[in-house]
């Protein structure tokens, strides 16, 4: 992987929420129905996907690559968004519109 694409993951990642689950779900880019499938009578396969502001869910490679596309964030049928911090994803606080801040790091 090229340090350019490195880049691309990352630069992306911020503006998203991660969600693992078995939750039946389809990407609003590649329209791609992801089913809950049953492995024994307790488990189940494990779905990783994005979700983003807007609350549609896509998977990271689509996102990724919609990204680099359009050079910008955001959602393919809502609009596409510049890179600004007011759009980010906070893990602390679990919201949308600002970036993540260690705990360590603030005041």
């Amino acid at each position: 992987m090229s340090v350019e694409s490195v880049d691309e993951c990352y630069e992306s990642m911020k503006y998203v929420k991660f969600i693992a689950d078995s939750e039946e779900w389809t990407c609003q880019i590649c329209k791609m129905k992801e089913i809950k499938i049953h492995l024994d009578s307790d488990t189940y396969v494990i779905w990783n996907r994005y979700e983003l502001q807007c609350g549609h869910q896509v998977h990271d490679r689509c996102y990724r690559k919609w990204c680099k596309q359009t050079d910008g964030v955001g959602c393919p049928d809502c609009g596409k968004r510049n890179k600004k911090e007011c759009y980010q994803y906070c893990e602390a606080c679990m919201k949308f519109g600002h970036p993540y801040q260690s705990f360590h790091t603030l005041q």
